[in-house]
């Protein structure tokens, strides 16, 4: 008996030093290096899902690709759908279907608000399908959210592809299909959808041929609109605000662009843009062009 308890002791006390080196001290590492705003709701609660959660599957994704188990950016997918599947209570006011395009998938959010004159449109790239929800409610548009082909596994330039793909079917067939005003359709999306919502209008302006309408406005939230300097005053005072780090949006680029991130660091110190497009997009990029609040 008591070798018995002897045993379950030490394989609790291996249990929980494990659990300490493998969460507590790599969470409480973090939480020391993470720079709250002043002026932020929450702060606490920002750390806390930042260091608790983001972070440590960020870190096991990593340990689990460094062991060739798992590709930390499907490790990370997967964590996330498994939460995602857990079934919330649908809204009412919405009506959701999902559709597919030139094997592009779509989702739909109408309202089903009824009124003589057609509705609003939003083109949205995720983002997620929980945010686009209340972006539909609240403003009484029909949002459609784009289910591009995702990098690493698809590299550039499959997902604008993609986006364009979809944005000119849509902006032909919503006076139709969806009772939507094709004079009334903006584009919009947050990080790397924003990035891509940009992109996409540069596309379809220089493309334009009289066809289709042009979309009325653009909505980005904290878009990722460049990478050839990210030592402006932004990328500096936010680096270490959660729940992007500057070091995870390198990551993220690379994810985009080839998934070679042993490159990271050369980016970091700035050194991935030759001197000649440096010179070329200083005026664009020139610090002394932002409004003073910005320069503190």
């Amino acid at each position: 008996m008591h070798t018995e308890i002897t045993i379950l002791l030490t394989v609790f006390a291996a249990l929980f030093t494990a659990f300490c080196l493998l969460v507590v001290v790599p969470v409480y590492l973090e939480l020391r290096n993470v720079n709250i705003p002043p002026g932020v709701a929450n702060p606490w609660k920002l750390c806390v899902t930042h260091c608790s959660v983001l972070y440590s599957i960020n870190l096991y994704g990593q340990i689990l690709g460094q062991l060739g188990l798992c590709n930390q950016m499907n490790f990370k997918r997967r964590f996330r759908c498994c939460i995602m599947a857990h079934k919330r209570p649908m809204p009412s006011g919405l009506h959701i279907k999902d559709l597919t395009f030139s094997g592009v998938p779509e989702r739909v959010y109408e309202p089903t608000t009824t009124s003589g004159e057609k509705k609003k449109g939003l083109l949205y790239f995720h983002g997620g399908g929980w945010v686009v929800l209340y972006i539909s409610l609240e403003s009484d548009t029909t949002v459609v959210s784009v289910g591009y082909r995702l990098a690493p596994k698809h590299k550039y330039p499959t997902l604008p592809d993609d986006c364009e793909v979809m944005t000119c079917h849509l902006l032909s067939v919503t006076a139709a299909d969806f009772r939507v005003d094709p004079r009334r359709v903006a584009v919009g999306g947050e990080s790397a959808g924003a990035n891509l919502a940009a992109a996409l209008c540069q596309r379809v302006s220089k493309t334009q041929d009289g066809h289709l309408p042009s979309t009325c406005a653009q909505v980005f939230i904290y878009p990722a609109l460049q990478m050839a300097d990210i030592h402006l005053p932004s990328y500096q005072q936010k680096h270490s605000v959660p729940i992007l780090f500057r070091d995870r949006v390198v990551f993220y680029l690379l994810q985009y662009l080839n998934g070679n991130t042993s490159v990271s660091q050369q980016i970091l110190e700035g050194k991935h843009v030759p001197i000649k497009l440096k010179l070329r997009h200083k005026k664009r990029l020139y610090p002394e062009n932002l409004p003073s609040q910005f320069k503190k």
